[in-house]
């Protein structure tokens, strides 16, 4: 009888062990910080009417895209678009760079 509790409580030990190794192998990576100007799949940080004023800079510029202030799939594929047409760094972000030659930072 004390032989099985003996073997009862090494398999229960081995259990409980076993089931926190997976536990900890499955555990969520680490947040990141959030992507600024509107990452294509973060929240965008700039304003709706500096997005209306990008899209509209893009419009006089060539491209199309809705003047609705949202930062979505359609305006970073008109920037990438752009930003490819005038040799700029392709990607699909409002970087500095692009906003200067857009006329919308100094």
């Amino acid at each position: 009888m004390r032989q099985a509790r003996q073997m009862f409580t090494a398999a229960a030990i081995l259990i409980a062990g076993t089931t926190a190794a997976f536990a900890a192998d499955t555990t969520a990576p680490a947040a990141t910080a959030p992507m600024k100007h509107g990452a294509m799949h973060g929240k965008s940080t700039m304003s709706k009417d500096k997005v209306q004023a990008l899209q509209t800079a893009l419009n006089n510029s060539g491209e199309s895209v809705a003047v609705d202030g949202v930062m979505g799939p359609k305006t970073h594929g008109a920037l990438k678009d752009y930003q490819k047409k005038n040799n700029l760094k392709q990607t699909g972000q409002p970087d500095r760079a692009t906003l200067k030659h857009l006329n919308l930072q100094s």
